[in-house]
């Protein structure tokens, strides 16, 4: 009886590591992305409640960590920093090509940013880190998992 109980709760906490590695606390998948030689993990956003909300009413990011917004159709995206507690880089996605480059991005701004070509994806990473990591328009972003 005793080892059956010890199997089944090795069972259960391989389980939970392994959901609790593809899915962040806030209920996003999480996958890592590639841009040149740097890896990110990313939480990726896909539903229109999700988005509104995006990084809104968090404390951080960590360092190589970022959010990943997907969308249906190609368009003209806008992001705002609506409770936003830190600045941001952001940073539009054609398909898998950088298009557009948003950087140190405050806190503090009030209107909506938005890219002047059409994209599919949007990606969040902390301010600076385009720079620091020398992200640039025209990049390629390698999806992994």
């Amino acid at each position: 009886m005793k080892l059956r109980l010890m199997l089944f709760a090795v069972i259960v906490v391989s389980f939970m590591i392994f959901i609790f590695s593809k899915v962040s606390i806030y209920g996003n998948r999480i996958s890592s992305i590639k841009i040149k030689d740097n890896t990110f993990k990313t939480e990726i956003v896909e539903s229109k409640s999700k988005k509104e909300k995006g990084l809104g009413g968090r404390k951080r990011l960590c360092i190589d960590c970022s959010m990943l917004f997907v969308f249906p159709k190609h368009d003209r995206w806008g992001f705002w920093m609506k409770g936003m507690n830190f600045d941001l880089d952001i940073i539009w996605i054609d398909g898998n090509k950088i298009i557009k480059i948003e950087k140190n991005v405050s806190k503090e701004l009030k209107d909506e940013i938005y890219s002047e070509l059409p994209a599919d994806k949007v990606l969040e990473l902390n301010s600076g880190t385009a720079d620091k990591k020398g992200i640039e328009i025209g990049d390629i972003v390698k999806f992994i998992d």
